[in-house]
């Protein structure tokens, strides 16, 4: 982890220290905590171990290894959609928050993923990266978004809007949202 450029601030997202108590839930929520932060800091393909717990009993003290690997900085490249004609490449880069040439950051793949499903138009959305060109000579690689969507079922809504002089204007609900493949009970 001090082989990154800024393995100085990985290690402090790392909050455990030398003399601290050894503790399997703070050691599991910090092995956490750096996954995260690296995802935060174009890391796409970091990987953070299983921790190494090696205990001394007689002087009460034990040493704790957990193995880190990088994987290089990655900027983001396109958005590409499994079902262009339903929902195209294009519209989903306008629905995700970074841009081709921005760092890669893990949040915004998970935006990006909800992003789609707030749309109602499918009911999954799977995002993942993948390596276009790998990083090189201290600069960073890039990553194109693989986005693979299920169709939602489609959805009609039908209503009424009227107006008459004895009674005003009216707004009428000429049914319940029915799925329309199938038919109404």
């Amino acid at each position: 982890m001090t082989t990154a450029s800024d393995g100085k601030d990985l290690r402090a997202a790392f909050h455990l220290n030398v003399g601290d108590p050894i503790n399997t839930d703070k050691i599991l929520a910090e092995k956490d905590s750096l996954n995260k932060e690296m995802g935060e800091r174009g890391y796409a393909f970091a990987t953070v171990g299983e921790p190494d717990l090696v205990i001394d009993h007689e002087p009460r003290t034990g040493d704790l290894t957990v193995p880190v690997t990088t994987g290089g900085k990655y900027r983001f490249g396109h958005v590409n959609s499994n079902l262009p004609a339903y929902l195209s490449s294009r519209h989903l880069e306008r629905i995700a928050r970074f841009r081709p040439g921005d760092l890669y950051l893990r949040s915004d793949m998970d935006d990006l993923r909800e992003g789609i499903l707030a749309t109602s138009l499918v009911s999954t959305a799977t995002v993942k990266a993948r390596e276009v060109t790998p990083p090189a000579n201290g600069q960073p690689g890039v990553v194109d978004v693989d986005v693979d969507l299920t169709k939602a079922p489609q959805r009609t809504l039908a209503g009424l809007i009227g107006y008459s002089s004895g009674e005003g204007a009216r707004l009428e609900e000429a049914g319940s949202i029915a799925t329309s493949s199938r038919p109404r009970a």
